[in-house]
């Protein structure tokens, strides 16, 4: 599988604070109890090179830039996103002496919008040294086509941004509408199918709107998860993806579209598919259905259920 790419530091590093009582002691006098430390306070984006939403940024800028209004820790970033609104990368990411601005090298080409991640829900490696993240911030912006001019940002792209952006200026991020969230219209081969040709090659999913191209986030693993054989891909019309397979005969799989944790399968606006399985079985070597476990179709059911229009019990 091809994956998106993103830019990283260190790994993230989660730290375990074990909290202690201590009981008064028999005939003393009680101890003045010890003021509570004051909570830490994250990292705040002050400013980003060139400016988040703006449309007319010279595409011979070299490089992008943030910057933090504390010391962040050095040699940790994550640099998030992919595809073909990510710039191509030209050189190595660095903090400045104050640790408070970091570089990412790039190149640019005229004419076009691009989506750059500080953060994310799942990468969080823009951090203090005591490891508090920055809240997830994005850098959308456009650069002048080759006479000069600006380059509209796509609406949908422009929306996104926003509502990730709202809670670093103090708002609340609200939830995007229904209507635009890219949902499951069809798979091949079919969920719950119990009698899929052992030879089939490739499974499919289609979606009732374009995505983001060279973005997926194909979940599994394990005895239940395919071989894969080939490159993914999606078609012309960025609508069905393709993931080759190599099947056997008398077997139950489970393969997802997305999942609380991967969630790639997304519009160029970055709004993600609900999580979705695939459970199907193949034939047996005598041409027989294969019973899928109960367990396998209760859960898939369960986690479908929403994208069917379904309350998940």
């Amino acid at each position: 599988m091809k994956p998106v790419k993103l830019r990283e530091g260190n790994r993230v590093v989660f730290a375990a604070v074990l909290g202690l009582a201590m009981a008064k002691p028999l005939g003393l006098p009680a101890l003045a109890a010890e003021p509570e430390p004051k909570q830490a306070v994250a990292p705040a984006v002050v400013s980003t090179s060139p400016q988040a939403l703006a449309n007319d940024v010279d595409p011979a800028l070299d490089r992008i830039t943030v910057t933090f209004d504390q010391a962040m820790m050095d040699h940790s970033w994550s640099w998030t996103g992919g595809g073909e609104t990510y710039p191509k990368i030209t050189g190595e990411i660095r903090y400045d002496a104050a640790k408070k601005t970091c570089t990412l090298p790039v190149k640019l080409e005229p004419g076009k919008a691009y989506w750059v991640g500080v953060n994310s829900p799942s990468h969080r490696n823009f951090k203090t040294p005591a490891r508090i993240p920055t809240p997830w911030y994005v850098i959308v912006f456009a650069t002048k086509s080759a006479d000069g001019k600006p380059t509209p940002i796509p609406e949908e792209m422009l929306a996104r941004a926003k509502r990730i952006n709202a809670p670093a200026i103090g708002k609340k991020e609200p939830e995007p509408k229904q209507g635009d969230v890219p949902a499951v219209v069809k798979t091949s081969p079919p969920t719950m199918a119990n009698d899929v040709d052992p030879a089939l090659d490739r499974i499919t999913v289609t979606f009732d709107r374009a995505m983001m191209d060279k973005s997926w986030s194909w979940t599994g693993g394990g005895e239940t998860y395919p071989k894969i054989t080939g490159e993914i891909g999606y078609d012309a019309a960025k609508t069905t993806c393709t993931l080759p397979v190599k099947l056997e005969p008398g077997r139950a799989y489970w393969v997802g579209v997305n999942s609380p944790s991967h969630r790639n399968f997304k519009t160029s606006a970055r709004i993600p598919t609900p999580w979705y399985v695939i459970v199907f079985a193949t034939k047996s070597a005598d041409g027989k259905p294969t019973p899928i476990p109960e367990d396998m179709l209760a859960r898939a059911k369960r986690i479908n259920a929403p994208a069917n229009g379904q309350k998940e019990p």
